[in-house]
């Protein structure tokens, strides 16, 4: 079943790139823009010429993922307004994908009783960061700045975002299909942390 798979993957999350993935039947194909806070100039063209070199129509892809942040406000707004359109058009399924679980999905160098915070850049010198306990199953997501979380989680070690290997959002999105894992695209919104958010509470992990 996953050769026989077609779906585009868009990333918008990074204010300084602009990425779309095509996985066509096995086969996997990027176009990409580094240009600053270009998603709205660059996504469409990057999306049809993706397509039209590959020979893919919208109408023939089993669905389309887009990341859902942490990341770039306008950047995610963009990429969500061009994915719900394109998917309630071609009445195509809709997978999100969070940059926390596929950094995660990445890293393997962890020790299962490190307390842990994934770091992605924010504004105003803050990060987003998600504080996980390994052996357990929970986490807990928020914002702040390195002041902040280290008087919250004195004991935690640091680990900066860097974007996975490709292989991991076709991993992640293949997962999310044979699962049936979809969103809604009439209410579907970008994962945002707003500032001050430091929640108090773990919850289950996604995945």
């Amino acid at each position: 079943m996953k050769e026989k798979l077609k779906f585009l993957i868009i990333d918008t999350s990074d204010e300084n790139h602009t990425g779309v993935i095509l996985y066509n039947s096995g086969n996997t194909f990027t176009k990409s823009s580094s240009e600053e806070r270009g998603h709205i100039k660059n996504l469409v063209p990057l999306i049809k010429n993706i397509l039209e070199e590959n020979d893919v129509s919208l109408k023939n892809l089993d669905f389309i993922s887009v990341v859902e942040g942490p990341g770039s406000w306008t950047g995610l707004r963009i990429g969500f307004a061009t994915v719900k359109v394109l998917c309630l058009v071609n009445n195509l399924k809709l997978i999100t994908l969070n940059n926390f679980d596929l950094f995660l999905k990445n890293f393997q160098n962890i020790n299962n009783s490190t307390e842990i915070a994934i770091l992605i850049n924010s504004s105003n010198l803050n990060y987003y960061y998600r504080y996980i306990l390994y052996g357990t199953d929970e986490y807990a997501d928020g914002i702040g700045s390195l002041e902040t979380l280290n008087e919250k989680y004195p004991n935690i070690e640091k680990v900066y975002f860097s974007k996975p290997e490709i292989s991991k959002y076709i991993d992640m999105s293949i997962t999310k299909f044979q699962s049936k894992n979809f969103t809604d695209v009439d209410n579907c919104e970008p994962y945002y942390i707003s500032t001050g958010d430091l929640k108090s509470n773990f919850i289950k992990a996604k995945l």
